[in-house]
């Protein structure tokens, strides 16, 4: 089986890739259109190879791009943030601190807070909602960060759609795990 990731950045995909990967025990391949992973991966690895969690990062909103993962994979899985404002804010603070991988942060203490950054938050406000509106009107299997790692309904859904059985990394899973020291933790439920 080939499974693949596509999601909104800052949406908890590393965690999910992890945690997919290590439970059916399958390659884990990591943003490969991302300048980083450039030529880390080959055609073969990304596309055809069985027994791969394929994370990608939305990166157009090309139906090119969808047609070429929906044909590819045998199960696709969208994850984006519905509480857009806190993705945006840890959208910003990554950005500026050049802090992509994860790690502990506190927005407040992590940006600081002009003119130009209220600016770009904005900007990123609005791109995410259009990304979010975009992913959730894919044909494919839909979660959010907030099912996944608040109200835990996602974990039992993934879990469901693609097999998983054994309780092994749910640990990845637990919101105590979460990179935003600053927001008190929250459940939907």
């Amino acid at each position: 089986m080939r499974v693949a990731i596509y999601a909104q950045a800052r949406s908890g995909s590393t965690t999910l890739l992890d945690y997919i990967s290590k439970s059916l025990n399958y390659k884990p391949i990591f943003e490969p259109f991302n300048p980083v992973s450039v030529n880390k991966y080959s055609e073969k690895e990304i596309w055809h190879e069985d027994n791969v969690v394929v994370k990608f990062l939305i990166r157009t909103l090309e139906k090119d791009e969808t047609e070429k993962i929906k044909n590819h994979f045998d199960k696709v899985i969208c994850l984006t943030r519905e509480n857009i404002h806190e993705g945006a804010e840890s959208h910003l603070a990554a950005e500026l601190n050049d802090a992509w991988k994860p790690d502990k942060y506190s927005f407040k203490n992590s940006v600081e807070i002009n003119y130009k950054n209220k600016k770009r938050l904005k900007d990123l406000i609005l791109y995410r909602y259009i990304v979010y509106e975009h992913i959730k009107h894919l044909p494919f299997f839909q979660t959010t960060y907030e099912e996944i790692y608040k109200n835990k309904v996602g974990i039992q859904k993934i879990n469901s759609y693609i097999n998983i059985n054994d309780e092994k990394f749910l640990h990845l899973l637990d919101s105590k795990n979460r990179y935003r020291t600053d927001l008190p933790e929250k459940n939907l439920i």
